[in-house]
């Protein structure tokens, strides 16, 4: 089983730590932050209506998922739990790899 060393300097052997931890750098960083690397996510949501906005995060974080899961170990399972609007500007993604959750705040 391989070692994978996490955004914080912790070592683990869980691959659903690791999917998660891959998940928030995406979340963090913008497409060209790395250059000529394709980490980071564009989650722009400018001109959204507030009764829109669950959705079109929704929409987003899916396709993050997505993302992550082509560069995950193919045996762990990945999905989003819930969103929480907590502000405009504000929301805390719920997300799920394996049996490990962990809720993530988002500036939107």
């Amino acid at each position: 089983m391989a070692n994978y060393v996490l955004s914080t300097g912790e070592v683990t052997k869980k691959e659903e730590r690791y999917v998660l931890d891959l998940f928030k750098i995406y979340l963090r960083l913008y497409p060209l932050d790395i250059p000529g690397s394709d980490v980071g996510f564009d989650y722009f949501l400018g001109d959204t209506k507030k009764d829109e906005l669950r959705s079109k995060i929704l929409t987003k974080a899916q396709e993050l998922v997505n993302k992550v899961k082509e560069k995950a170990p193919k045996n762990v399972s990945m999905s989003i739990e819930s969103i929480d609007i907590l502000s405009y500007s504000e929301a805390t993604i719920k997300i799920r790899a394996g049996i490990y959750e962990e809720d993530i705040m988002i500036n939107i």
